[in-house]
């Protein structure tokens, strides 16, 4: 697979489903217009509330509507 064919397919699903729990780091950052870094850094404040599923991590949804409705 060449570099070309990552871009297209990792942005074929950068937003999640509606009724998605827990989103990926990409995904909050597309949410949000922020960059990976600034979403690294809000979970590292306590802002955003990330789970751990083996060597994934995940942001819950309702973290990101606490932090956008705040």
């Amino acid at each position: 697979m060449n570099a070309t064919s990552k871009l297209t397919h990792k942005s074929k699903r950068i937003l999640p489903a509606d009724n998605a729990l827990v989103v990926t780091v990409d995904q909050a950052a597309a949410m949000l217009s922020l960059g990976r870094v600034s979403i690294y850094k809000l979970m590292r404040m306590g802002k955003l509330e990330a789970r751990h599923f083996g060597r994934t991590t995940r942001i819950t949804r309702k973290s990101i509507e606490k932090l956008v409705s705040d």
